[in-house]
């Protein structure tokens, strides 16, 4: 016997009422999650309290795509007090944010920074994997040691050296990286691939010229500049 299956929004969701057994609490939290929400059934939501440091906790988002194509917003705090992480690109230091092994395109795993415990905080996760590929997003490097992402312009702050790790291949991948403080002469921008591929054939590139700006691109198996 053939099976229909039919997806609705949220907006299409009937609330439980106040009177409803049982009803009160649950109304309240539907209610709030939407209030976070909005309708916007891109975007996921989920609150840690009492996190010790430099714990790894699990954030299933479920939406089947790899870290490159999420925004994620990190935000401490609680309530009326909730100050966002900056960098909302998944490279929230020194909180930690990657793909839960084993399950890289349906949970992440946020950790908490080494100090300053315990941690009460909220995170966002927004899926972008049918945003515009035009649309890029400048980035501005804060680490040394970063995971680029896909789609985007990052201007990197060259006053100390970084290594800038590239995501993984795929055919449409391509972004950018302009050095922005004009120091990559004495502070080189080392860009390394995430596993055996090649940039131009060679095994990482240095980028070592002040105000350099350069664009990558891959065929899927390996990087090229353009």
């Amino acid at each position: 016997m053939a099976t229909t299956t039919t997806t609705i929004s949220r907006s299409q969701l009937v609330e439980p009422d106040e009177n409803h057994d049982g009803g009160t609490l649950l109304h309240s939290r539907v209610t709030t999650l939407r209030t976070k929400l909005g309708d916007d059934d891109n975007s996921r939501y989920l609150e840690y309290t009492a996190i010790a440091d430099n714990t790894a906790s699990d954030f299933l988002h479920n939406f089947g795509v790899n870290l490159n194509q999420l925004d994620v917003l990190i935000y401490t705090g609680s309530g009326t007090s909730l100050t966002r992480v900056q960098d909302p690109l998944g490279q929230a230091l020194p909180w930690g944010i990657v793909e839960k092994a084993g399950s890289e395109k349906t949970t992440l795993q946020i950790t908490t920074p080494n100090g300053g415990g315990p941690h009460t905080f909220a995170v966002v996760v927004i899926n972008n994997a049918f945003k515009d590929s035009s649309v890029w997003r400048d980035h501005v490097a804060v680490s040394s040691d970063l995971t680029l992402r896909d789609k985007v312009l990052y201007r990197v702050d060259t006053t100390t050296p970084r290594i800038l790790t590239l995501p993984a291949v795929s055919q449409q991948l391509y972004l950018g990286i302009k050095d922005v403080t004009g120091s990559a002469s004495s502070n080189n921008i080392t860009i390394a691939t995430p596993g055996a591929e090649t940039i131009d054939g060679q095994a990482s590139l240095l980028m070592t010229s002040d105000y350099m700006s350069l664009a990558i691109i891959s065929d899927g198996t390996n990087y090229f500049v353009v």
